[in-house]
């Protein structure tokens, strides 16, 4: 299951809400949005093997249900309820259901909204829908976050790229490779957007750092349909 997802809101706020919610109010409405709800307690299956699910079954339906009874459980503390939301998120994605992504990533975002993964997928999630303008002010305001590092700027970039806005791209990458100078993989998509903008210096730079710092990161080709998904992971939770 590897695929890749990422929005932007006014400073602070939100851009189709507005407000902040509460946790628990955020649960509720998630609940009833997508009218699975969980059958099964967290005495049944244990908040950890369905953190675990959550992350890495391999079956889509599975996957979903795992991720519902980890929210549902309550017995996750905020980080990791927004955890669970943004994979419950990535579930819907792989079932074309985009409209139900769009709604547990905004809940994800209100409540942890200095979290830049949930931001970049749900961008992802707008240029699926045809909302590109909002797909590009969620990009935007990740970038803003103090919590958007060198991994962040990568997707980011590498999101810049694939809707061909290979200066944006540039600027971004440039900041990667700012905080990491070894960062092989943000190099490698630096010399893309610069090639693109006719730096062929620059491009053939690039390429070769990036080959001399890791020879498989720089030998794979870039794809536009080559989509990352920003999963958060066992070690994260």
């Amino acid at each position: 299951m590897v695929k890749t997802r990422f929005v932007a809101c006014s400073k602070r706020g939100f851009l189709k809400t507005g407000f902040r919610i509460g946790k628990a109010a955020s649960i509720a409405a998630l609940t009833s949005l997508t009218a699975l709800g969980s059958a099964k307690s967290a005495a049944d299956f244990g908040r950890f093997h369905d953190a675990d699910a959550c992350l890495s079954s391999d079956d889509t339906s599975d996957f979903i249900q795992a991720c519902l009874r980890a929210i549902s459980s309550r017995k996750l503390n905020r980080t990791r309820t927004t955890y669970a939301l943004n994979n419950l998120a990535i579930g819907y994605e792989h079932k074309d259901d985009w409209n139900t992504a769009l709604k547990v990533l905004t809940t994800a975002i209100q409540l942890e909204d200095d979290g830049w993964v949930p931001l970049l997928n749900r961008s992802q999630v707008y240029l699926q829908l045809g909302e590109a303008e909002l797909a590009l002010a969620d990009m935007k305001h990740a970038t803003e976050l103090a919590s958007c590092g060198g991994a962040c700027l990568r997707a980011c970039g590498r999101l810049y790229l694939e809707q061909q806005n290979f200066v944006r791209a540039g600027e971004i990458l440039t900041r990667a490779v700012l905080l990491d100078t070894k960062d092989a993989r943000s190099l490698l998509l630096r010399s893309v957007a610069k090639q693109h903008l006719a730096d062929e210096a620059g491009a053939a730079a690039d390429l070769a750092s990036a080959k001399q710092l890791d020879p498989a990161v720089a030998n794979s080709a870039w794809s536009k349909d080559d989509k990352v998904q920003l999963r958060y992971r066992e070690t994260d939770w």
